[in-house]
């Protein structure tokens, strides 16, 4: 079981988590807005936010996933030691971009 902790949930967030998670890897996951439950999880977890301070993988959320609209995006592609990126969050952080976007 994959605890995953945003600061909202949306339906986009929650679609591309049952795809990944669920429908490629086989792994069971759930969704918290709570940081309070995040923290006395044992398990594995993922802190899918802007907030550094939570333990765990650390993916820095951009808007994409909790937009309401349909809009058109600015993509922007960014040179990194992971490649050529796109949604791009800050450079000096383990993964330096939102990978679920």
């Amino acid at each position: 079981m994959l605890l995953v902790y945003s600061k909202n949930n949306s339906s986009r967030l929650n679609y591309i988590l049952k795809f990944i998670f669920e429908e490629l890897l086989g792994v069971k996951y759930i969704i918290t807005t709570e940081k309070e439950e995040y923290n006395s999880f044992s398990g594995a977890k993922i802190n899918y936010s802007t907030d550094d301070s939570l333990s765990g993988l650390w993916i820095c959320s951009t808007d994409l996933l909790f937009s309401k609209k349909i809009k058109k995006q600015e993509l922007g592609i960014f040179n990194s030691s992971w490649g050529n990126i796109i949604f791009r969050t800050p450079l000096n952080i383990q993964i330096p971009f939102d990978i679920f976007s």
